[in-house]
């Protein structure tokens, strides 16, 4: 569980370090991927809470393996 909390941190960093552009891409990609509503999608992000399926599909969105 460690390791998935650690995968979150970074990619919310990865994330919070993107222009708004590339926020917008992520966030609509990741919304049409999973099929997460908007609130659901801030929701996660407040509270740091994505699964393993859900980091493997930002990670395929972001063309970044978020890993240390």
């Amino acid at each position: 569980m460690k390791i998935i909390q650690e995968k979150v941190d970074l990619f919310i960093d990865f994330y919070k370090n993107q222009d708004i552009e590339e926020r917008r891409r992520i966030r609509e990609a990741f919304l049409e991927k999973s099929r997460l509503s908007y609130p659901s999608w801030y929701a996660k992000m407040k509270r740091k809470v994505f699964n393993s399926l859900e980091l493997s599909a930002l990670s395929e969105i972001c063309g970044h393996e978020f890993a240390k």
